[in-house]
Parts: structure tokens; sequence; C-alpha cells
């Protein structure tokens, strides 16, 4: 059903939506998904909760003529969506977002994103979650400890989400090698594993980082949703 390859939707949430896009969005999640909505204590954090459902439902309608409102997503133990109905065959996504952002990846093989607004963070975070490989690389690149925390912080995120674990799995069990555009996962121990990974920076505002079987990655930003 799907194509050899992984694709991300990169949503881009306005300030100021439209009351009748709002609306018609949430009259096609479940009474759970609205009560979730509500939630919300922050505005922009219910914008994108609202965004992420309704697309990804959107992706898989168009692909299964099913009606969105028939659509279903439930959540694994480790806190991973799936989707429940209708049932499609090697169909996997995962869901994103942060700052002004939505990043939707869906794929015929397995797949984990990530997204985050780069901003001020105290490094005691790296050090309560990131391998002493990593941490030294850090050290090593002072003027651009930022970016480099988040670029780790990112693709340790996609991956535990690909695999399915959620924070299950130790972030210190693994770490990353950067070098130039290569990068290498690296396990305490014995693993392997074939997973592909690719960086995106926005706009030196964000990160984003899937992480995928599939060798080719398509990117599609959207902006005009609300």
């Amino acid at each position: 059903m799907l194509e050899d390859y992984s694709k991300v939707y990169l949503l881009k949430i306005p300030d100021k939506p439209k009351k009748n896009i709002i609306d018609k969005y949430l009259s096609c999640l479940t009474r759970k998904e609205k009560n979730r909505f509500s939630s919300f204590k922050n505005s922009r954090a219910s914008l994108l909760y609202l965004a992420g459902k309704y697309f990804i439902k959107k992706i898989i309608s168009e692909k299964t003529k099913t009606p969105i409102e028939k659509i279903i997503i439930k959540t694994t133990k480790f806190g991973r969506p799936i989707l429940h109905k209708p049932k499609i065959k090697n169909f996997n996504f995962n869901i994103s977002h942060s700052g002004e952002y939505v990043a939707i990846a869906i794929g015929n093989k397995k797949i984990g994103v990530d997204i985050e607004k780069i901003k001020p963070i105290g490094m005691e975070i790296a050090k309560n979650c990131f391998a002493p490989e990593e941490l030294e690389y850090i050290q090593k690149n002072k003027k651009n400890q930022l970016v480099i925390f988040y670029t780790i912080w990112t693709l340790k995120e996609s991956y535990i989400k690909a695999v399915g674990k959620g924070m299950s799995l130790s972030l210190k069990s693994f770490y990353f090698a950067l070098k130039g555009k290569k990068i290498r996962i690296h396990f305490k121990r014995k693993n392997t594993t074939n997973f592909n990974f690719k960086i995106y920076p926005l706009n030196k505002k964000y990160i984003l980082t899937i992480c995928t079987h599939n060798k080719k990655i398509l990117l599609k930003k959207i902006d005009d949703i609300f």
C-alpha cells in the first residue's frame, strides 16, 4: 500500500486559527480525543494536539477511503500511537510537536520523529540523559553546545519512538557519534540496527529528526492548515 520510502509532513500552526476550522477538525475526533483537547491549559498545546490528530486521520482516510470519523487511533502501553481501525498492513506512523510545528511521519517500515524548538536549557539534563561519549562531544564543541544538545536529543527521541519502547529504554543504553553528515548509533550492550537517521535544521530555530528503516525520506511542508 505504501511506497518504499518514508514521508514527513511538517505542519505550521498559526497564532490565530479560524474557529470554523477548529470545529471542523474537532468533529473528526473521538470523545476521548475531544476531552484531551479541552484538558490543555495552553491554547497552543491544544492546537498542536488537534492538528496532529486530525491530519494523521486525514492521511489515513485518503489512503484507505475510510470516512475520517471511522478512524480509531490508540496508544501502546509505552505511549506510542497505533492505528486500531482500519487495519492496514505495513503502515507505521509517528507524531511530534514543538513550538509552532507539528511533524507527522508515515512509512511502510518502523519510524520515529521528533521536533524540538531550540531554546536555552540547563546542561544538567544532558548529564542525566546522555552517555559519556555524547557529553564529551558536547564539551568539545562549546560554541555549538545548544544545537548539539538538541541534535542528540532528537536523535535519541526519534530512535526510542521508532522501536516503540518509549522511556522504558534507557537513554544512556545507546549513544550517537556524529562526524560531519555521518550519524552512527552505538549500544552499550550487543545490539545491531539498520535504522537510518535524517536531521533537518529548520530556520535555525528548530531541529527535526527522523529515524526509519527506509533509506529515502521525503519532507513536505504545509503552512496553511487553519
